[in-house]
């Protein structure tokens, strides 16, 4: 009997271990300083941007909060004052299950040429297609 309340018992840890883990999902992603620099966001979840582990934005459920370098957060848009790198902490809460993420996001700036922008690349080598036609 105490052998069967004791498994009993390991197995209940165990389970109460396996459900109880969560991991970070942890990715890195670019955002375009060509214009104004905007980092989208999924505005079901809470999120956390950082620069040097310093927080200074934070959104959840419509209730945004931020100071410098942040200039805006609307409509699932962070708006930066200038190119930075920043990460973004995220948790979601889907069918009851949390998920948590960590985003590096790392601003691409703007050649002085414009070649960053989006389509520049395809129309340079369209011309260079045409000049050999």
């Amino acid at each position: 009997m105490k052998s069967h309340l004791f498994f009993s018992a390991a197995l209940l840890t165990a389970v109460w271990c396996l459900t109880s883990t969560s991991y970070v999902m942890e990715s890195n992603a670019s955002y375009s300083c060509c214009e104004t620099p905007t980092i989208r966001f999924n505005m079901s979840c809470k999120s956390t941007w950082s620069i040097n582990d310093k927080p200074f934005a934070h959104y959840k459920a419509n209730d945004p909060n931020w100071i410098p370098p942040c200039k805006n957060i609307e409509g699932g848009q962070m708006t930066l004052e200038s190119c930075l790198d920043v990460i973004a902490a995220i948790v979601c809460t889907k069918k009851g299950v949390v998920q948590e993420r960590r985003i590096s996001y790392v601003g691409q700036r703007c050649s002085a040429s414009g070649s960053n922008k989006p389509g520049g690349q395809g129309l340079l080598l369209l011309a260079i297609v045409l000049l050999f036609v």
